[in-house]
């Protein structure tokens, strides 16, 4: 077998500027993808519209017809060798072999639903590893390089209860007497009739010593008023603690976990600025689809505040993250400019359990598995910062 045979290739280029009326029909698209996972494969997003991709058949037109007809902007339609079902099965078939940890060189499975295959993430040097890959799953999968991921952890400092996402906070021992990593909040959840906050799993292990979240500016001993508490940690998917966290659930569900003790308003902090006033936009709806690729998405967090423009390059990656896979990962990149090259607008540390959403109605965003100034995702990890460039963002889209 040849090195062409087992090449990696690059991420599609960004879509550049597309209207957010396609953004909105896109994921009313994408829901009856998942909805009909033997008869569609996938959803892209581009500066033309929508594609709809599905696997070849008789009935091949009638059901890009059937998805055209239900949204008002132009949709394209292109044939894939593979189903969403069956593009899934092969992914769910490589996952364990990253799960395993028997091969250094194996950093994540993706989808790419355009072409209806697999993409396997590795180190740049590990062509054996791809070699016995391409012998197993042929044109069934691709290859790409990703580098090694680390957790993202590192007035939005000063926010009072009903807290909003896109907050910072510090992590404090039950006594408060010692504290240890800063990271962001995300959306409210109510779960058994109780209200509690989403953030990172991996900024509250299961075994953590500082399960107690505060606001980020109060840096003493002396507990400030309990406005600025935002509550500990009632569930996560992640055991061990913040300085080795373990797998625990989070190949299964993702890396999030949830507090409680405080209030909590469904509302994202927008404002670039890091401290001081800073606006925000309530949650208009939740939205529980995968993301279409290409999608564009905003961020906000403690340590880069809201930053937009940015893209799905792969919608669901189980990753390797500081050496543990965390999977529903969405890759997302950033094209600040709009000119179809990527940049280096991404997260960084402390970004962790921020919010990944995008813009919904005038004046609300839309939350949920996936979202855009809809609530959608918190922010998982990121590429480790370069000379060049801080490398890819990484937000969990489950």
């Amino acid at each position: 077998m040849s090195l062409t045979d087992i090449r990696t290739e690059q991420d599609k280029g960004a879509p550049g500027a597309v209207p957010q009326k396609v953004l909105d029909r896109a994921e009313v698209l994408q829901e009856l993808v998942e909805a009909n996972p033997d008869q569609y494969t996938g959803t892209e997003v581009t500066a033309n519209g929508i594609t709809v991709i599905l696997p070849a058949g008789a009935d091949s037109q009638a059901r890009a017809r059937a998805a055209a007809s239900r949204v008002d902007v132009p949709v394209q339609y292109a044939v894939a060798p593979r189903s969403r079902a069956e593009m899934y099965s092969v992914k769910r078939t490589i996952e364990p072999e990253l799960l395993s940890g028997r091969h250094a060189g194996l950093r994540g499975v993706g989808v790419d639903p355009t072409r209806g295959v697999a993409v396997v993430y590795t180190d740049e040097g590990a062509t054996a590893l791809r070699s016995g890959l391409k012998k197993r799953f042929g044109d069934a999968i691709v290859f790409r390089v990703l580098a090694g991921l680390e957790f993202a952890e590192a007035d939005r400092t000063r926010d009072t209860a009903p807290h909003y996402a896109g907050a910072g906070i510090r992590m404090w021992n039950s006594a408060h007497t010692g504290t240890r990593g800063l990271c962001s909040v995300a959306f409210p959840i109510n779960l058994d009739g109780r209200a509690h906050q989403l953030t990172a799993a991996h900024c509250m292990p299961g075994s953590t010593a500082y399960p107690a979240a505060w606001a980020e500016a109060f840096t003493t001993a002396t507990r400030p008023s309990t406005s600025y508490y935002f509550g500990s940690m009632s569930t996560t998917t992640m055991g061990g603690t913040l300085d080795s966290p373990t797998q625990g659930n989070a190949h299964r569900f993702g890396d999030w976990a949830l507090m409680s003790g405080s209030s909590y308003d469904p509302r994202v902090y927008t404002c670039e600025n890091l401290s001081g006033t800073c606006g925000s936009l309530p949650v208009g709806a939740a939205s529980w689809t995968t993301p279409s690729l290409g999608a564009q998405v905003c961020t906000s967090g403690r340590s880069t505040g809201q930053t937009c423009r940015l893209n799905v390059t792969d919608p669901d990656c189980l990753c390797t993250v500081d050496g543990i896979p965390t999977g529903h990962v969405a890759i997302i990149r950033s094209d600040q400019n709009l000119d179809g090259v990527w940049d280096c607008g991404q997260v960084q540390g402390g970004d962790s359990g921020a919010r990944c959403t995008r813009e919904s109605r005038a004046g609300r965003v839309t939350c949920g598995r996936w979202g855009s100034s809809r609530p959608t995702a918190r922010i998982t990890a990121a590429s480790p910062r370069t000379r060049s460039c801080p490398g890819f963002a990484r937000g969990t889209a489950r």
